[in-house]
């Protein structure tokens, strides 16, 4: 009876402690929902305030980095002011929020990611920080759909995405950025995109879709294979993207070996390198612009390209170069610029030619 009896104290003890680390742990939780709240309402306030000092009723830049002063860091701050029309990503001490022109405010969660399968998966939902903590192989195109995505290496190692031996491209591409949607604003920092392809396995990295708006940073693309294929080996674009401190490199095409900028799309590359790309035909080596596309780089370097028509750029839209430096770029001129019914403009700013076989041809 005694042993009963202390059995039955110690299942009443057991169950108190559990039932108090129980209600500890949702007092907990419900601390960090309230402490987040409070951030999210903060930092609508904060917009609040930035649309009413301004006079067309949206947020822009200037007034949203004023109302922001001493709630985010200066380096924060200082690239809001910068960014005048937006949208904006900012991270507090309790959240990362996304701040449209029009004044709305996406709250992002983040996932762990450490497969193909799991990827997918998080890649449903909009609003969301993917964080990878293994690289992923890819055994199908990869297609983003949702919006206000960010992927991003979980800790110091640069991670990759990269198709494996049996990979099956749709239409070519390894990622496909608005497949039938818009995406506005798609986000790679710090992850190498990695075809890997050979004569066996001809795809490319990377497509853009119309309207579609892919931002990537301290990253690399590299190994794309389309030697039959029109357009770009490492990428092609419809819509808008910007590149800062990129690696293109090692990709392999037909028409173009880097990156293709389609008629009417626009490409703002900055403190990035553009290197060792070929193509089988005549046209571009690193860069193509089509008619009414417009390219924009600074501060880069393009070289070790290779093509019997732009070795470095073919341009048939506007191209505008500051402090970049084009050399060794072969056989054919390093820029050739070209009139599809629009005479494009060629702006070239404190720039280095050096090398190559010839600089400019238009």
């Amino acid at each position: 009876i005694t042993v009963i009896v202390l059995l039955i104290l110690a299942g009443v003890s057991i169950s108190a402690i559990t039932g108090n680390e129980s209600a500890m742990e949702k007092a907990k939780q419900a601390k960090t929902e309230n402490e987040a709240a409070d951030d999210l309402d903060s930092v609508k306030l904060a917009v609040v305030d930035a649309v009413a000092h301004g006079t067309t009723g949206y947020v822009n830049g200037t007034n949203l980095a004023n109302a922001l002063e001493g709630k985010i860091d200066s380096d924060q701050i200082t690239a809001i002011r910068a960014n005048a029309n937006g949208p904006w990503d900012l991270t507090t001490s309790k959240g990362t929020y996304t701040i449209h022109p029009n004044g709305n405010v996406n709250s992002l969660k983040t996932v762990m990611v450490n497969n193909e399968e799991e990827l997918i998966e998080a890649l449903q939902d909009s609003n969301c920080i993917i964080k990878l903590t293994s690289d992923i192989a890819l055994k199908n195109t990869l297609k983003i759909t949702s919006d206000n995505i960010f992927i991003q290496s979980s800790d110091s190692i640069r991670r990759k995405i990269y198709a494996v031996s049996n990979f099956v491209a749709e239409s070519y591409r390894m990622i496909i950025i608005g497949d039938g949607t818009n995406v506005t604003n798609f986000n790679i920092k710090n992850v190498d995109l990695v075809a890997d392809a050979n004569d066996d396995n001809k795809y490319a990295v990377l497509l853009i879709n119309s309207s579609s708006q892919l931002n990537i940073k301290d990253s690399k693309v590299t190994g794309g294979h389309t030697p039959n294929v029109t357009h770009g080996a490492g990428g092609m674009s419809y819509g808008k993207v910007t590149m800062d401190n990129v690696e293109i490199c090692d990709n392999y095409g037909w028409r173009c070996g880097g990156f293709y900028t389609q008629a009417g799309a626009e490409t703002y590359i900055n403190n990035s390198l553009i290197h060792d790309n070929a193509i089988s035909l005549d046209y571009a080596g690193g860069l193509y612009v089509n008619s009414t596309g417009k390219i924009t780089v600074e501060n880069s370097k393009i070289y070790n390209n290779t093509a019997r028509g732009g070795s470095a750029i073919f341009s048939a839209g506007d191209v505008e170069l500051t402090n970049v430096e084009i050399y060794n770029n072969t056989p054919g001129a390093a820029i050739w610029m070209t009139n599809w019914g629009t005479k494009p403009i060629l702006t070239i700013n404190n720039c280095n030619f050096h090398d190559n076989t010839q600089d400019i041809y238009q």
